[in-house]
């Protein structure tokens, strides 16, 4: 039988850990409505240090940056870029579904990266991509721009090639705003795949003809049907060299195909993995 002094003493002690508890859950309202505070002060001042005025780059603008430096329409370095992993990684939320596995082994599980990606991955040459608070209200830097502007499925701040901005879902006006955009020129990623492909001083490349018995063989493999598109109706085909080496013309750096795919190619729309694939697959 419990006596009424031990009776006496747990209730006090069931008071006791209940003040406690609720002293507790005060403190942890208040950190939690001081980080809000803070992070909010934090957001107004990166825009009005910046003075900001909704900065946007849409395709058109995107694509003109391109052309007005004789670079490709699209980033050349994309399916091994670190940056574009990180920022697919972080906008589409992985982690809450991908378990124990990294940034690579779940955007290659599901096919995002080629499967070659850490053999030729393009690491981080800058700051990397960062996130701050949760999916309620945050502040993202760093990301790839072709993600936003392109991905339509792993993009948080759609159709503009956005690189910094953030969101708040209390906010009554703009929950969300593009802080900063950018053309991957701008990138350290592509910068040092710039600086290590014209490490060694080159002349511009003359374009050797290629030879009839090889442009019949080339048509050979493809069967007279372009690999990379379901047309059928072909006026003539075109050679794409794999490396864009016009000097190279050895069987394996060239791809016959149809002058709309080829076209894509140089836009950029048809990856270079997607072009390398497909001569794989032809090649046996």
């Amino acid at each position: 039988m419990i006596c009424r002094k031990n009776i006496s003493l747990l209730t006090k002690l069931k008071f006791d850990l209940y003040g406690l508890f609720l002293i507790f859950e005060a403190k942890h309202n208040i950190y939690t409505s001081i980080l809000n505070g803070f992070m909010n002060v934090c957001f107004s001042y990166i825009q009005v240090s910046g003075n900001l005025s909704k900065p946007t780059m849409n395709r058109q603008e995107y694509f003109e940056i391109g052309k007005q430096n004789s670079l490709p329409l699209r980033c050349p370095i994309l399916n091994y870029c670190a940056r574009r992993a990180c920022t697919i990684y972080f906008n589409s939320d992985y982690a809450r579904y991908s378990g124990s596995k990294n940034i690579a082994e779940a955007l290659m599980e599901d096919g995002t990266l080629p499967n070659d990606y850490l053999k030729n991955k393009i690491d981080f040459q800058g700051e990397p991509t960062e996130w701050i608070g949760g999916r309620e209200s945050f502040y993202v830097t760093h990301m790839c721009p072709e993600v936003n502007l392109f991905d339509s499925s792993n993009s948080i701040f759609p159709d503009t090639a956005c690189v910094t901005g953030d969101y708040d879902r209390e906010r009554r006006n703009e929950k969300s705003r593009v802080i900063k955009t950018q053309h991957y020129s701008e990138c350290a990623e592509f910068n040092k795949y710039l600086f290590e492909k014209n490490i060694k001083p080159q002349t511009k490349k003359r374009r050797i003809p290629i030879a009839p018995k090889f442009k019949a063989l080339l048509q050979k493999e493809i069967n007279s049907k372009c690999p990379l598109c379901p047309n059928e109706d072909v006026g003539h085909f075109e050679i794409h060299h794999i490396d864009e080496n016009p000097e190279n013309n050895n069987l394996e750096n060239l791809l016959m195909l149809c002058p709309t795919c080829h076209s894509k190619i140089t836009k950029g729309d048809i990856s270079i993995y997607t072009v390398r694939k497909t001569k794989r697959d032809l090649t046996g």
